[in-house]
C-alpha cells in the first residue's frame, strides 16, 4: 500500500468484475479480530495459503485454518512443508497458479476426500491447543522440579451442551461423528440409563430445575424399554422402533444399568422429582423377579449398585433381600475363580470391571460380614495394581482383553472405565475412609485433564463432550454418548474432591478455545 492506495487489491478487484464473478468473490475491506477469523475458517471448504517467500517460517492462519477443520491448498515454506501431509492439504509450488486451481478443483470434486481431509486437520492440529501444550509444558516442568507433581489440576466448568446435542425427541443418540449426532446409529437403553445418572447426579449437586425435561425424557426412554415381565430391550432404531438386535444379543447387563439408573434417581428425590422417583419405582419393582435370573457378573453388580441407592431411599425389605441374593452370587463367583495370584471374579479383565469390587463393597454395607469386606478391598487392590502404576493411572486395555497368566496389552483406553473407576473409588472412600482411595480417584479423574501417555486432553472444554478413546498415538476424536456421559458422571463424583483443593492449575481456559467451537 502506497500513501493510502492498495494498488494489488484494487487490481484484483479489477480482475473480478473483468471476468465477471462479483458474486462469487467478496472482499473484506477490514482486518479482522480472531473470533470473525474462527468464524470464516468454519465456513470455508478449503482454505488456500499463498505466499511468495519460500523462507516465511510460520502463518498463524494456517494453524488456525487447521484447527477449524479446513482442508488446506498451500505454497511451500517451512511450516507447511513441516505439517502439510497429503491426508491434510495439498502442497504447491511458489508462484504457481495453474497448480493451485487444479488442486482446489480436484478437492471440490472429490467430497469424500474433502471431508476426510478436514477431520484429518482438526486432528492434527489438536495437540496444539493451549490446554495440551500447558500439559506438556507441565510434565517437562516436573521431571526439573518434582514437588510440581503434587500440584492438583483445576476441576474445568461443568458443561453438559454435547449432551443436549445428542438429544432428540426420543431420547438419547448413541454415537457421533467428531461432535455431529449420527442418527442412524440409533439409541440404546445403555445410553440414555448412564444419561439419567448422570442428571440425576447433576440435580443433587446443583438443584438446576433445567435438568428436568432431561431427567423425564430419558426415564421415560427406560420405561419404553420394558417388557410385561419386567425386563428390559436395549436398542431402538433411529425411527424410535424396536431394533431386531434385542433378540440377538444377551442384555443382562443393560438390564442392570437400568437398575443402576432407576436406583439412582430414586436415591436423589425431594418434593421436586417426587413424580420421577415414583415413576422410577414402579419400573424397579416391576423388575424385581427378572433380576433373579441374571447370570452376567456386570448385570449382578450393576443391579447391586442401584437397589442399594434405592434402598437408602425406600428400605423395603424386597431390595435388602434382593442385594443379599446378588451379593452372595457375586461372592460366590469370586472365589470360585479368584486364586492365590489372580484377585478377580473372572479368568480376564475386560470392561467396567470396577464394578465387581464395588458391588461386594455395597453388599458389605447392609451385610456387613467380613468375607464380603475382604473379597471388596482384595479385588479392588488387585486391580488398582493393574490401573495405578508407578503413580499413574491407565485403563485396561480394550485392543485385548488381559487374560489371566498372560502379559496386559497397552492403550486403547476408554472414558468408561474411567468413570466406573471413580465410582467405585468414591464409594470405597466413603465406606471404608482410606486415604488411598481419594487419592487414586483424583488420579482417575486427571487421566481426562491430560495426565495420560499422550499428554493430551480428553474433553472439549466449550460443550463438555469427551473423546472416545485414547490411542497409541493419537485421540479418537468422535464425542458418543456413552464416552460424553461418562465425563460427566466423572466430574459430577470429583466435584466433592477437587473443589476444595488450594494448591491447583487451572486447564481449561484457553485464547484458542473458539478454534475449538466447529465442534459444536
Amino acid at each position: 500500500m502506497i500513501d493510502g492506495v492498495d494498488a494489488y487489491r484494487n487490481y484484483l478487484e479489477d480482475l473480478v468484475i473483468t471476468f465477471d464473478l462479483s458474486y462469487n468473490v467478496r472482499f473484506i475491506n477490514q482486518y479482522l479480530d480472531t473470533d470473525e477469523l474462527l468464524e470464516y475458517l468454519k465456513a470455508t471448504d478449503i482454505y488456500m495459503f499463498t505466499s511468495k517467500d519460500p523462507n516465511q517460517a510460520v502463518s498463524g492462519t494456517f494453524s488456525y485454518a487447521l484447527s477449524c477443520s479446513c482442508p488446506i491448498v498451500a505454497s511451500k515454506i517451512p511450516h507447511t512443508m513441516e505439517i502439510l501431509s497429503d491426508d491434510v492439504g495439498v502442497l504447491v509450488d511458489i508462484q504457481q497458479p495453474k497448480q493451485f486451481a487444479d488442486a482446489a478443483i480436484a478437492l471440490l470434486q472429490d467430497n469424500n476426500r474433502l471431508e476426510q481431509m478436514g477431520v484429518n486437520a482438526y486432528a492434527k492440529s489438536t495437540p496444539n491447543f493451549w490446554e495440551n501444550c500447558a500439559v506438556k509444558q507441565m510434565r517437562f516442568y516436573e521431571q526439573i522440579v518434582p514437588s510440581l507433581s503434587e500440584c492438583k489440576l483445576k476441576l474445568p466448568p461443568f458443561k453438559w451442551d454435547h449432551l443436549k446435542k445428542l438429544t432428540n425427541e426420543a431420547g438419547l443418540l448413541q454415537f457421533s461423528n467428531i461432535s455431529e449426532p449420527h442418527l442412524a446409529s440409533g439409541l440404546t437403553l445403555d445410553d440414555n440409563a448412564r444419561a439419567l445418572i448422570a442428571m440425576s447426579l447433576h440435580y443433587k449437586a446443583f438443584s438446576d430445575d433445567e435438568v428436568f425435561p432431561y431427567l423425564l425424557l430419558y426415564l421415560e426412554f427406560i420405561t419404553k424399554c420394558q417388557l410385561e415381565d419386567g425386563s428390559f430391550l436395549n436398542y431402538f432404531t433411529e425411527h424410535n422402533q424396536i431394533d431386531p438386535r434385542n433378540f440377538e444379543e444377551n442384555l443382562e447387563d443393560a438390564n442392570g444399568r437400568a437398575i443402576w439408573a432407576l436406583g439412582t434417581l430414586i436415591s436423589i428425590a425431594d418434593s421436586k422429582t417426587e413424580s420421577f422417583a415414583a415413576q422410577a419405582t414402579r419400573s424397579l419393582f416391576k423388575a424385581l423377579p427378572s433380576l433373579y435370573k441374571l447370570k452376567s457378573p456386570r448385570a449382578i453388580a450393576f443391579c447391586i449398585k442401584g437397589l442399594h441407592a434405592a434402598y437408602h431411599a425406600d428400605d423395603d425389605p424386597r431390595l435388602l433381600d434382593l442385594i443379599g441374593y446378588l451379593g452372595e452370587h457375586l461372592a460366590r463367583i469370586y472365589e470360585e475363580n479368584a486364586t492365590e495370584n489372580w484377585s478377580w471374579f473372572e479368568n480376564k479383565m475386560t470392561y467396567a470391571n470396577a464394578i465387581l469390587p464395588e458391588a461386594v463393597l455395597l453388599t458389605y454395607d447392609l451385610y456387613p460380614e467380613k468375607r464380603y469386606r475382604d473379597i471388596a478391598v482384595e479385588s479392588m487392590q488387585f486391580l488398582s495394581d493393574k490401573m495405578f502404576v508407578n503413580g499413574k493411572f491407565k485403563v485396561i486395555s480394550n485392543k485385548g482383553w488381559y487374560e489371566k497368566g498372560t502379559i496386559p496389552q497397552e492403550y486403547g483406553e476408554q472414558p468408561i472405565d474411567v468413570c466406573y473407576m471413580m465410582v467405585a473409588l468414591d464409594n470405597f472412600y466413603q465406606l471404608l475412609d482410606d486415604e488411598v482411595y481419594k487419592i487414586q480417584l483424583q488420579q482417575a479423574f486427571e487421566w481426562y485433564l491430560g495426565r495420560n501417555h499422550l499428554n493430551h486432553i480428553m474433553y472439549n472444554p466449550l460443550t463438555g463432550s469427551c473423546f472416545d478413546g485414547l490411542e497409541k498415538y493419537n485421540v479418537n476424536l468422535n464425542q458418543g454418548a456413552e464416552s460424553s456421559v461418562c465425563y460427566l458422571i466423572s466430574w459430577l463424583v470429583a466435584l466433592q474432591y477437587f473443589q476444595q483443593e488450594k494448591k491447583t492449575i487451572p486447564l481449561y481456559y484457553s485464547s484458542l478455545q473458539k478454534a475449538l467451537s466447529y465442534l459444536l
